[in-house]
């Protein structure tokens, strides 16, 4: 017996030796529950990312080359796809290894993720007119879903990935849509006379936040997934846009008017009810804007 441990003793300071029981790699950075978001406070529109409570606010991303806008997470919390200028890029969590995805001098733009992380899909208007599209994660196989003479924007997947809601004007005014993640046809889940717009589907799939013009303002609502119960998110302020869920669906992120109100935004969170309504990580001198979180 103890011959072997001696065995044992020398072949665990040999491996050493060798080098082979190295501390493995630290894990690549992730964010977790955290809200990514673009803002102006360090100059130009930068990628920035905060606490759910909107404290630790960090620059992710310093880019001199343009504007970063419309950011969305990878499912597993690695990447952060983007709009830069007129193209869409992704990076790692930490801002490291930036990549593009799209080329050809015509707007690409509004990237999100699909729930599996496998897919991007984006608006584009190198048909002649904004059209969703869907792209493998690495920017390989860019298919037009649409295909459609309207003006079609904001794709948003459904928590299953089987389907894309979207902004389409098809009918005369902006309302929602929804298709087959695959394409074919769009059905109307709005039919308001004002505009309805940039949807975001909830984590369970049973509901949908969007704009909507019809209380004479931009405000908040939510309808069911199906387009019926569609009712308002009030809020003590007008003028919100771009929201997204939290991924446990108890809060929605939004851009909202700074408080107090001097022209420019904040990133805020409210409750599904409209209470809560919170500002987060306000900055009077710049401009905070398009909200995500992460998973």
């Amino acid at each position: 017996m103890l011959t072997r441990l001696m065995a044992l003793a020398a072949s665990g300071l040999l491996l050493s030796a060798c080098g082979t029981t190295d501390p493995a790699p630290p894990p690549p950075p992730r964010l977790h529950h955290q809200i990514v978001f673009v803002s102006t406070r360090a100059g130009g529109r930068q990628l920035h990312v905060m606490n759910a409570d909107g404290t630790q606010v960090r620059r992710i991303l310093i880019h001199s080359a343009g504007e970063a806008s419309t950011p969305s997470v990878s499912p597993d919390g690695l990447r952060i796809v983007f709009n830069l200028n007129a193209d869409i890029y992704v990076v790692n969590a930490d801002g490291s290894g930036e990549t593009r995805l799209t080329t050809g001098g015509i707007f690409n733009g509004e990237p999100v993720w699909s729930p599996d992380g496998m897919r991007i899909a984006f608006s584009s208007q190198r048909d002649g007119n904004n059209e969703i599209y869907v792209m493998n994660a690495d920017g390989s196989s860019q298919v037009n879903l649409t295909q459609n003479a309207a003006e079609d924007y904001s794709p948003a997947w459904s928590p299953d990935g089987t389907r894309i809601a979207f902004t389409s004007n098809r009918d005369g005014n902006a309302d929602i849509y929804v298709m087959s993640a695959a394409g074919g046809p769009a059905l109307p889940l709005t039919t308001d006379p004002t505009s309805d717009y940039q949807p975001a589907w909830s984590p369970d799939g049973q509901r949908i936040a969007f704009g909507s013009s019809r209380d004479g303002g931009n405000d908040l609502f939510v309808m069911k997934a199906d387009g019926s119960s569609v009712t308002r998110i009030p809020a003590p302020t007008g003028n919100l846009a771009y929201n997204r869920w939290s991924p446990d669906g108890t809060r929605l992120v939004l851009q909202c008017p700074d408080q107090p109100a001097n022209g420019t935004t904040d990133i805020c969170t409210v409750q599904p009810d409209g209470s809560a309504f919170t500002h987060l990580a306000a900055d009077s001198l710049s401009y905070d804007l398009f909200p995500t979180w992460s998973p």
